[in-house]
């Protein structure tokens, strides 16, 4: 008989015991996790507004202040193998070394701007069938903050659609709660109301059939899940 003393690295358990440690870990920092993404935590002090990111076991932090950030990596960051690293673990460091070296001229730029310009404009899209198994189509999902991307997804359809139209109303309804959601983020994060968000759709059928309520035998058979893009449209 064995007793397992604590969650090693890999089991079922680890992830869940690593975020309880992280979660006390950022709160003893004087971090509050966001009501909106639970993988977001911030601290707002005099010196300004500090972000920070997790997703699994990596962290991605910004802020209004290079000082406030420094200070916080001088607090935490530390890698899992750091005490005894192998061949192996060196060999994974310099395959990423030699695509960061490779990948300098890429890159995202997110200039400072107003909070006026805080404009969430999203973009769908989706092809008609593009999986050859299962005749699926897939839905592709682009929001931008201004003029900077900042959301994307691509993702396979849950259903089958019968038309290039219910493809791209199912898109549109996917990138409807995404617009959602980032609006509540991002006025959890500014502290004011954030403006509706702009979706842009490319099928004229597609953007006739969120805005008309009236069941007709084209439509009928979508899922009514997929109708929530109709409450959003009423709702500006």
């Amino acid at each position: 008989m064995l007793c397992l003393r604590k969650a090693l690295y890999g089991l079922r358990q680890a992830p869940r015991a690593w975020n309880i440690k992280l979660d006390a870990s950022l709160a003893s920092l004087g971090f509050t996790k966001c009501a909106t993404g639970h993988a977001l935590y911030t601290r707002r002090s005099k010196g300004g507004l500090v972000i920070v990111g997790m997703y699994v076991d990596d962290l991605i932090i910004t802020g209004a202040e290079q000082r406030d950030i420094d200070a916080f990596k001088e607090k935490k960051l530390v890698s899992w193998f750091m005490a005894e690293p192998r061949e192996d673990h060196l060999a994974a460091v310099k395959h990423l070394l030699r695509y960061v070296a490779g990948t300098r001229d890429y890159g995202l730029v997110y200039p400072r701007r107003s909070r006026r310009e805080l404009e969430l404009i999203g973009f769908s899209y989706s092809d008609m069938a593009g999986d050859v198994d299962g005749r699926r189509s897939t839905t592709g999902v682009l929001f931008f903050l201004g003029a900077c991307p900042i959301s994307w997804q691509s993702m396979k359809q849950k259903v089958v659609a019968l038309s290039t139209c219910e493809a791209e109303y199912i898109a549109a309804a996917t990138a409807c709660c995404q617009g959602v959601w980032l609006g509540r983020l991002l006025a959890e994060l500014s502290g004011e109301e954030a403006r509706a968000p702009v979706l842009m759709v490319d099928n004229q059928s597609a953007i006739a059939l969120a805005k008309n309520h009236v069941h007709h035998d084209r439509s009928k058979h979508i899922d009514t899940k997929y109708h929530f893009i109709r409450d959003c449209v009423d709702g500006g």
